[in-house]
């Protein structure tokens, strides 16, 4: 199976990233191959996939509003299969994470960002990437999680919620996102609930947070029905969330997505992605994968962990800025949104699988 390849030369920045479902992969590796070629079955794409060695797909081009400033990135895939972002591939899923950096570090990108599951797979340590590598890697986690604290903040705006009196409930809260988020809003929420898998660093986290109203479980169904915010940033497919009050507010900022969408009810809670930027300036693709790719309402739509490294290379400051868990401060989400909102850089419209939320605070062009 043959596909075509853009020619590769330096970028300003690099994205490693991989694919959340299957239908996304057979789509992308068909326009790859062209409209001349005979399509090529599901059974094949994913019995070949893992096998693609990482390389750069297409490049993006990205114009600051600041200056007009334009940059070039490469999106480098790992082939990681959708069906492999489980603890069982972990070897193999740190060898695919390695060679992209090789292949980002060939394309002399001198920042780069971890996408979606492949900062997971190393917890966020750069430093388990090969050494000598001229690029510097970092996950991006500081302006998602940002995006996902302003996404929160402009939502309660809208649909007139106080926080100060809200339940909030932070489903992977010990995780490197997750964990941002509660600090955040501690002592901000009238309740802050910690969901996460590992009991030991939520006993941790709790100890942390000692004085603020808190509680913790390993199950999110213990308090789904006493949220009024739920944020969810895990590692974790297919959430179920169950009897949930009428007027919630649920935030799915996973990638892959968290949250199990069959078991709620879109018409009685308000729904959206979260953890998104939009890019006020141009942006531009090529070859244009972006359609089997990206399922956004609009072409200027991307995820948060992707827009860091492009506001790092708008900045020139080629450094790893997330990297490691915890290590997320307010300061640090303060100052990249502010970077990021410098060169045209916003939170997504509120948006979800239905598409755009029919209020929005902001106008929104495509």
């Amino acid at each position: 199976m043959q596909v075509k390849l853009p020619i590769t030369d330096s970028c300003d920045f690099a994205i490693l990233g991989h694919q959340e479902r299957w239908e996304n992969v057979y789509a992308m590796v068909n326009q790859m191959r062209g409209s001349q070629t005979n399509q090529v079955v599901e059974e094949e794409i994913r019995y070949i996939f893992p096998f693609f060695p990482a390389r750069s797909l297409f490049k993006i081009d990205v114009t600051s509003t600041l200056n007009n400033k334009k940059i070039t990135g490469c999106y480098v895939e790992t082939f990681i299969g959708p069906d492999s972002l489980v603890s069982i591939h972990l070897k193999e899923n740190i060898q695919k994470v390695k060679e992209a950096a090789f292949c980002a570090n060939t394309l002399g990108a001198p920042i780069a960002t971890l996408g979606g599951f492949t900062s997971i797979v190393l917890e966020g340590q750069t430093k388990l990437l090969p050494a000598g590598l001229q690029t510097v890697f970092t996950t991006g986690n500081t302006l998602t999680a940002a995006f996902i604290v302003q996404n929160v903040k402009d939502a309660c705006q809208v649909l007139d919620k106080d926080i100060s009196q809200s339940h909030i409930i932070v489903i992977g809260a010990t995780g490197d996102i997750g964990s941002a988020c509660v600090n955040y809003f501690a002592g901000k929420s009238a309740q802050l609930t910690l969901v996460a898998r590992n009991k030991r660093k939520l006993f941790e986290s709790y100890h942390d947070l000692s004085g603020t109203a808190c509680t913790i479980t390993d199950s999110v169904e213990e308090y789904a029905s006493e949220g009024d915010i739920i944020i969810a940033a895990a590692s974790s497919s297919s959430i179920q969330l169950h009897n949930l009050k009428t007027g919630t507010l649920v935030i799915d900022a996973g990638y892959p997505k968290n949250i199990d969408i069959t078991c709620i009810d879109t018409s009685k809670i308000h729904f959206l992605y979260g953890g998104m930027g939009y890019v006020c300036g141009n942006i531009h693709f090529y070859p244009d994968y972006r359609l089997p790719l990206y399922h956004v309402p609009s072409r200027k739509i991307a995820h948060g962990c992707i827009l860091e490294a492009v506001v790092l290379a708008f900045e020139n400051k080629h450094y790893a800025y997330s990297q490691g868990r915890g290590q997320i401060t307010l300061e640090k989400m303060e100052e990249i949104l502010l970077w990021a909102n410098k060169h045209g850089i916003i939170p997504a419209p509120f948006y979800n699988h239905q598409g755009l939320w029919s209020i929005q605070k902001y106008t929104y062009g495509e």
